[in-house]
Formats: C-alpha cells, structure tokens, sequence
C-alpha cells in the first residue's frame, strides 16, 4: 500500500526519473547494431535501452550483440540499415 501510494503521489517525479536514465543511455550517436542469433540489424540512439526491448518487450536472445557503425545522423544510419536489409539480414525497416 505504501509503494502504491507513493507512486500515485509522486507521478511527475517518477516519469522525469525514468526519462533521465532513458536519456543517459545516450551517447549521441545513432548505432546500427546487430543481433546475430535473429540475424536481425536496426539503429537506435540508444543501444542499452533497445537490447532491453528486444529481450524484455520481444523475446530476443540478444547474446553477442553488436554495435556495427555509428552515425552523427538518423538519415545515415537508416541508410546504412537499409543495405544491410538489401543483403538479406532481418528488420524492421524492411517490411520484417
């Protein structure tokens, strides 16, 4: 009751906290990275937090994980994903 109660007070205060430790996982860079167990490659600002997702939200085995390349620029590293989806490996933005 205690926990919940707190909570229920502190909303605001907890949703800035979340999005700080959200926020430090950045390192200003969008990786591509690559998941070889799914041969699966995306981009994120974030690699931490995105390893999170795909093993808690979706399931992964995200063992041996990679970053592949780095870009100053989401443009460039959607560019990049998308030949690596040209050549065969599995994603998101290709439809997969």
């Amino acid at each position: 009751k205690v926990d919940s109660d707190y909570r229920k007070n502190n909303k605001e205060l907890i949703k800035n906290s979340a999005k700080r430790t959200r926020e430090s996982y950045k390192d200003g860079y969008f990786s591509v990275y690559y998941i070889p167990e799914h041969h699966y490659v995306g981009q994120t600002i974030s690699f931490t937090a995105r390893m999170r997702k795909h093993k808690y939200g979706h399931g992964r085995i995200i063992e041996g994980a990679e970053v592949l390349a780095k870009f100053q620029t989401r443009e460039e590293a959607l560019a990049f994903e998308a030949k690596l989806h040209s050549m065969g490996y599995l994603g998101l933005n290709n439809g997969n």
